[in-house]
């Protein structure tokens, strides 16, 4: 080891702080990472990130150039170097913070780690399940696995019958390609990776299996919606697909083949069990409180608006998306009703709920005129005189979005951030996690949607009391 990596090692604290600023700290950080990577554990990272939170403007950046000490009432100020320092040592994990990368480029850095120069705006085409992000490059690794992937579904493919193959083939990579991030497909990566050393437990092509079915779960999860909905657009073929990936997705985690223990087996089949009832229950709920009734582009109020509470009804119809997580977390010899599966849970309950009410503020006109009342619907409607019992969806939409746009929008994206930091207080809380980038990445994605909307409202609204204070 080199004499200079070796004095550095020797000077961070318990929290992989240094002295000195926060400049100096990431510059000493990122010559340990360009020395050798393994000499920042799981744990010293998720340390790190930690701190980051601590001194953060906002989420993603920009950071002050202080931490938080005893008898400092000031966290200092927030300038172009230290911001610059923190970016280059997040590059080296191939971790791109929207905020941070924007705030850096605009001080017109020459050279900056290849993550900043190529991020791009933009946006990104409907999911189905409520991600709006940009199109980020995945990593050599990530492509790995998604060959892997198309293997595994060839293979699989090969055995059903030749009618069922191509209409699982286009719904299949319609879903893979319609979620930006691959977190459908590549959320078993992410997981495995985020486990560390733990998860070297995990059989080797676990991680391909978990995407492929967690893809047939979200593929069947879009194509039933459709038809839920009332899609004209919903093709009947696709019923028998969906319900083929479903039967494999069931069939797999009701009892994963890689659970040796009959302990463990047995308490996996009860989580699955009870993930499962919860999501089926979900459905019914929602096809029973969540419609109203269309007809000659009317849309007709119901007396009863549907009681969403705390969201939860929006994360239960897509919990499978945690059961791939949760069998990792519990072969890297964690429990499964124990305390870390329960901040991991958390964590995605979390930031599902965040994704889905971006979902469903994207898509109200579309969901208003098939009688499904989202989140975002009820929360417009409830803005509404309580007399209104009918909306003429052509001639009244203008001023629904103008409402819809200053009271319902800012509503939800808050909510949508404050959803993102809890599932980040959830994830830091899981000990099992030694590098929690790879999750990471996936909340502060959704918490920049949110705050974007946010700060577009918010410029709307100024744009208007300006234009009126000058008429």
């Amino acid at each position: 080891m080199k004499k200079e990596i070796k004095e550095l090692l020797n000077k961070h604290d318990a929290e992989w702080r240094f002295p000195g600023s926060v400049l100096e700290n990431f510059r000493a950080l990122s010559a340990i990472a360009k020395y050798d990577k393994s000499l920042l554990s799981g744990g010293a990272l998720g340390k790190i990130i930690a701190g980051l939170v601590e001194i953060e403007k906002e989420p993603g950046g920009p950071y002050y150039s202080q931490f938080s000490q005893i008898g400092l009432k000031t966290k200092g100020r927030i300038d172009a170097e230290t911001n610059r320092a923190i970016a280059e040592f997040l590059a080296l994990y191939d971790v791109f913070l929207p905020n941070l990368a924007e705030y850096v480029k605009e001080k017109k850095f020459s050279s900056l780690p290849s993550e900043i120069n190529t991020a791009k705006k933009g946006r990104p085409p409907r999911s189905g399940a409520g991600i709006r992000t940009g199109r980020p490059e995945i990593s050599a690794e990530e492509k790995k696995t998604m060959s892997g992937i198309r293997f595994l579904l060839e293979k699989r493919l090969s055995s059903v019958p030749a009618s069922l193959r191509a209409p699982a083939r286009r719904a299949f990579w319609k879903t893979v390609r319609g979620n930006p991030d691959k977190q459908m497909p590549l959320i078993g990566y992410f997981m495995k990776e985020s486990l560390g050393k733990s998860g070297k437990k995990a059989p080797a092509r676990l991680a391909e299996e978990i995407g492929l079915l967690n893809s047939f779960f979200w593929s069947a999860f879009i194509i039933y919606d459709d038809f839920w909905d009332k899609d004209e657009a919903a093709d009947p073929v696709l019923l028998p697909v969906a319900n083929m990936f479903s039967r494999a997705h069931a069939e797999f985690f009701r009892h994963p083949p890689c659970l040796s223990g009959a302990k463990e087996k047995s308490e996996y089949g009860k989580f699955f069990s009870r993930v499962m009832n919860e999501l089926d229950a979900a459905n019914c709920w929602e096809l029973e409180r969540c419609r109203a009734r269309v007809s000659a582009g009317v849309f007709h109020i119901p007396e009863h608006l549907p009681p969403y509470g705390d969201y939860s009804k929006k994360y239960e119809p897509a919990s499978g998306h945690i059961l791939g997580p949760i069998l990792l977390l519990a072969l890297s010899g964690r429990k499964v009703f124990g305390e870390e599966a329960r901040n991991l849970e958390l964590c995605f309950k979390h930031l599902l709920i965040a994704m889905q009410l971006l979902d469903d503020m994207h898509d109200l006109e579309e969901d208003m005129k098939r009688g499904h009342i989202s989140t975002a619907a009820a929360a417009l409607l409830q803005e509404l005189p309580p007399e209104k019992k009918e909306i003429n969806l052509k001639k009244e939409m203008p001023e629904l979005k103008r409402i819809f746009w200053f009271s319902v929008v800012p509503k939800l994206s808050k909510e949508a951030v404050a959803r993102c930091r809890r599932a980040r207080r959830a994830l830091m809380a899981i000990r099992a996690i030694e590098n929690p980038v790879f999750l990471e990445k996936l909340i502060f994605a959704r918490e920049k949607a949110a705050r974007e909307a946010l700060v577009l409202c918010a410029d709307s609204a100024a744009f208007i009391k300006s234009c009126r204070s000058q008429s």
